[in-house]
């Protein structure tokens, strides 16, 4: 892990990391070290929303969640619709990805807006 931290008019970077043996390794550079590495990339306002308010990201960014209840359920939440639907297979639009859920004897149980129930033998979960 890289930190970063002024102390009055001296910059500094902290470098962080786990040895091999499980020791940890603490390295110090000044500024002029500090500029061939790599700036850490700064958070979007999603992403520093979620942090603070200890929420996770998916749900404040509004990213499918996918709950797989052995083989038997499947549940989804933040989805955007149904794509196609069969006995053995159904596509959920997930917004950036499509979710393709191959089975036997597939059963749209319950959807809504933001919500969906998928039973019966599930054999396959792909994400394209």
């Amino acid at each position: 892990m890289l930190f970063f931290y002024e102390n009055g008019k001296t910059r500094n970077f902290i470098r962080m990391d786990r040895q091999v043996g499980g020791d940890l390794f603490i390295e110090i550079t000044d500024k002029g070290d500090a500029e061939m590495e790599q700036k850490p990339k700064k958070d979007s306002m999603l992403e520093r929303t979620a942090e603070l308010f200890d929420l996770p990201g998916d749900v404040v960014a509004g990213l499918p969640r996918v709950e797989l209840t052995g083989n038997r359920e499947l549940r989804m939440e933040n989805h955007k619709g149904i794509l196609s639907y069969g006995r053995e297979e159904i596509h959920v639009n997930g917004g950036k990805m499509i979710y393709k859920v191959q089975g036997t004897d597939l059963e749209l149980k319950a959807m809504n807006a933001g919500e969906l129930l998928i039973v019966g033998r599930i054999l396959r979960l792909e994400l394209e």
